[in-house]
């Protein structure tokens, strides 16, 4: 039995690539982050979620907050999970402009972005509108098993945004979950 532990243990460590890497958590100057990993989803894949509570979600426990959904949320928080290494800094953006009072405090929850990152992104209802050559170029940049998406998924994702994510939110936090406290933003194709 201790021979079996012992080789089992021995794969383990000469087999990196085998054990899931831990990725560093996401570092935040101001409020904090709670991270789910793999949000599920019946409509795209798995995707991480981080959701950025201001100061004063911790400080007055009886108050309830808007919401910001922002594309691209391994860029919002800290340049060790951004693309290209750039942060975009919201923590510190919306922390400097409550404390002026030129915004009411929010929950930022960021999304990470998707593998086929515009297949996903896209409104489906507007590619029929495209002029075939626009069409072809859509296609060229994630659709094919080989780039991560066979169709377009701008419904599904939508679905998982309205269906799946926003009621979670609504459900572990304090929010204020009507239309008119509720915003979502991105850059790019996510914006």
């Amino acid at each position: 039995m201790t021979s079996r532990c012992l080789f089992l243990l021995a794969l383990l460590l000469l087999a990196p690539g085998a054990v899931a890497q831990p990725t560093p958590p996401v570092s935040v100057s101001a409020g904090r982050i709670v991270t789910k990993l793999d949000f599920p989803s019946r409509h795209i894949d798995p995707l991480t979620v981080w959701v950025w509570l201001p100061r004063e979600y911790d400080r007055d426990t009886g108050r309830r907050f808007r919401v910001i959904y922002m594309h691209d949320g391994q860029n919002l928080f800290d340049r060790r999970h951004a693309g290209y290494g750039h942060e975009w800094q919201i923590d510190e953006a919306m922390d400097r402009m409550t404390a002026s009072a030129q915004l009411s405090p929010a929950i930022v929850v960021g999304i990470a972005s998707p593998t086929a990152r515009y297949a996903t992104l896209f409104p489906e209802k507007l590619y029929a509108h495209l002029p075939p050559a626009f069409q072809a170029r859509i296609r060229g940049i994630d659709l094919g098993a080989e780039k991560g998406a066979e169709k377009l998924m701008g419904d599904a994702y939508l679905r998982f945004l309205a269906d799946e994510l926003k009621p979670w939110v609504d459900r572990e936090f304090r929010t204020l979950a009507d239309r008119r406290n509720t915003a979502v933003m991105g850059s790019s194709m996510g914006g």
